[in-house]
């Protein structure tokens, strides 16, 4: 909190000496809330290098959070423009309607990339079947990359990330967009950390035993 109201007083480094005794990424439930918002802190000042440590530490964590969840399984990792892609299958719901079937995190070589999640999901709200979503998330907002009316296959996933990490695919929906210093989908970009919005099939039937 100190560290976000410090980027939105324009006190970027003030925000930096807040969060450097903090761990990469901090414990539950800040997750890797804290690491994006050192990394926008260090954007702001142009310090990319120290940018792109924080954010390469957050993704390889992310990974292995998702690897090593009950019953986490990595489907396939995959190279792709300035990047590589790890595609799990993580089948969970959130608190807003949507069953969460596939997560794709990315690791970018590009220095000053900003951290990127993709997601498909699908919906049933009302009863009727509402299709599959393959969805982009970032920090500052969302928007669906392709729907489908049958599931996809995991190379198709593929397929279609590579392209737009190729700067080869539009957006099919308008992004929407959240303005602020504090990043809107940190369970998105860098899931498995402890503030995701997906709730687990396995850590649902722990919690009752």
């Amino acid at each position: 909190m100190r560290a976000n109201l410090y980027l939105m007083a324009d006190q970027p480094q003030a925000a930096v000496d807040v969060l450097g005794p903090l761990p990469i990424p901090a414990p539950r439930p800040i997750g890797g809330f804290g690491a994006l918002t050192l990394m926008k802190a260090q954007s702001r000042l142009g310090d990319w290098s120290g940018y792109a440590r924080t954010r390469d530490a957050l993704m390889a964590a992310s990974i292995e959070a998702l690897a090593s969840e009950p019953g986490g399984h990595l489907v396939e990792r995959f190279d792709a423009r300035n990047g590589a892609v790890s595609l799990f299958e993580r089948q969970g719901r959130s608190s807003y309607g949507l069953t969460f079937l596939r997560m794709a995190v990315v690791e970018w070589t590009d220095t000053q990339a900003r951290p990127l999640g993709y997601v498909l999901s699908t919906s049933s709200m009302g009863g009727a079947d509402r299709g599959f979503f393959l969805d982009e998330y970032s920090c500052e907002g969302r928007g669906t990359l392709r729907y489908f009316e049958t599931m996809p296959t995991d190379a198709v996933i593929r397929d279609v990330v590579r392209q737009r990490m190729a700067g080869e695919l539009e957006l099919v929906t308008l992004r929407v967009d959240h303005p602020g210093p504090v990043c809107r989908w940190p369970g998105m970009v860098a899931p498995g950390l402890g503030n995701d919005p997906t709730i687990r099939v396995e850590y649902q039937a722990q919690a009752a035993d």
